[in-house]
């Protein structure tokens, strides 16, 4: 089992505790750094009580969104790379 660990403040980093070694460290790394920035949007969000704030996390949020599901996996790009064409 895994521990998540939220500090106080939302400022400070979420931790996750009690891996164990089947588990991959840059895997527990990536979601205590994904749980972060969704507990600081949420605080943000909550906190908010402006439309236009609101809006603007909204558009973050997308633009984050978008930027993730446009990145090439190192295996895609390697097979596009002229390089590789021609060698075939």
């Amino acid at each position: 089992y895994l521990s998540i660990v939220l500090p106080r403040s939302a400022s400070h980093p979420v931790e996750i505790l009690g891996y164990p070694n089947n588990v991959d460290l840059k895997f527990v790394r990536r979601a205590e750094h994904v749980l972060t920035i969704l507990r600081v949007v949420s605080s943000y969000v909550d906190n908010s009580t402006q439309f236009s704030d609101l809006a603007h996390a909204d558009q973050l949020l997308k633009e984050v969104a978008g930027l993730l599901c446009g990145i090439e996996s190192q295996k895609e790009k390697h097979r596009k790379c002229p390089a590789c064409r021609m060698r075939k």
